[in-house]
């Protein structure tokens, strides 16, 4: 998928602590945009894929698409293979303790360090 620009990302961030929903009013409010850039904003984040938009009455709601985990995630893993030709966050670590590679048992550590992180965050957010 396309990257989002820094203004889109801003958006972004506020529609993924919205899964349930949050009306295009409520997401001009915190901006010192014009209504129709911030318009523009929001059919960019719609036309990437990053958000869904629904019209009821008056208002257009936005629902995100995917997490802002999943989002950076994918811009971090393109970023380190493009920047430094590493194809995973396993070979980044090994990197940095002069390795090529993790072996199975590493790589499994490292999986499992990263869920226990998310759970966490999970939990501190709720």
């Amino acid at each position: 998928m396309e990257k989002l620009s820094p203004a889109e990302y801003r958006y972004m961030r506020v529609i993924w602590n919205h899964p349930e929903g949050i009306t295009s009013n409520e997401l001009y409010r915190p901006y010192s945009l014009t209504m129709g850039g911030q318009s523009t904003l929001l059919r960019n984040v719609v036309r990437k894929g990053y958000a869904t938009s629904k019209h009821v009455g008056k208002q257009v709601y936005y629902y995100p698409v995917g997490t802002r985990l999943e989002y950076d995630r994918q811009v971090v893993g393109e970023q380190l293979e493009k920047k430094m030709g590493l194809p995973s966050l396993g070979a980044l670590v090994a990197a940095f303790c002069g390795r090529d590679e993790l072996n199975e048992e590493e790589e499994k550590k490292l999986e499992f360090l990263i869920q226990e992180l998310e759970q966490r965050q999970k939990n501190d957010g709720e």
